[in-house]
């Protein structure tokens, strides 16, 4: 898919950060219709951003449409049993 406008599109989202590679790969899964059904990363994989690349995929899907793109899932169930991870997701939502 396209890998620039996604790196594009999370610089200006994250300023300062790069996306991990895998990021990459979860935006083109997302975008072709194979989301996957769990994220079992390790600590300081950047889990967090799962929710910006996820967002992009939206985004992307709005602007290409059925053109080039399968249509992304509207929600993103985040489940976690940790709180501070909770207000983490909150905050990046949030701003």
């Amino acid at each position: 898919m396209d890998r620039l406008w996604f790196g594009r599109m999370y610089s200006f989202l994250r300023p300062g950060k790069q996306p991990f590679p895998w990021m990459d790969r979860l935006f083109d899964r997302l975008v072709a219709g194979s989301p996957p059904a769990l994220a079992d990363l390790p600590t300081g994989a950047g889990k967090t951003d799962i929710a910006v690349v996820w967002l992009i995929a939206l985004a992307y899907f709005g602007s290409v449409g059925g053109a080039s793109c399968q249509p992304v899932p509207r929600r993103l169930i985040w489940v976690v049993n940790r709180r501070v991870l909770v207000a983490q997701i909150y905050r990046l939502a949030d701003s």
